[in-house]
């Protein structure tokens, strides 16, 4: 039987093609609107003092109100995670030749080893 091991490794090595990695520089951001919200909890009622009873019917002597008000102020922290990303299509390949350059990215911080 005849070996063709040589003639497939030779036919592998002529088709295999090289990857490549472009870079581009981007700047992205997206609003974001915080809408602060407040859950009230199961409220929990005491008395303090003595309790008064008074014969008779007795009248408030302000004007009786139907609730009262108060406001509660805290300072909160707010972690809004984003994350953000990009899709790319490729569209159809065109090239001018340039001066070839191994430099990647001036002042950017990423390695080259993608």
């Amino acid at each position: 039987m005849a070996n063709y091991t040589h003639n497939i490794v030779s036919a592998q090595a002529d088709n295999e093609v090289s990857p490549a990695v472009g870079y581009q520089s981007a700047t992205v951001c997206v609003p974001v609107t915080v809408t602060p919200y407040a859950n009230v909890g199961s409220t929990a009622t005491y008395g303090y003092g003595e309790a008064v009873i008074t014969p008779g019917i007795a009248m408030l002597t302000e004007a009786p109100k139907t609730s009262a008000s108060f406001t509660i102020t805290q300072n909160i922290c707010i972690a809004v995670p984003i994350q953000f990303g990009a899709s790319a299509s490729a569209g159809e390949p065109s090239v001018i030749g340039k001066t070839a350059s191994s430099e990647i990215c001036k002042g950017c911080s990423a390695a080259a080893d993608a």
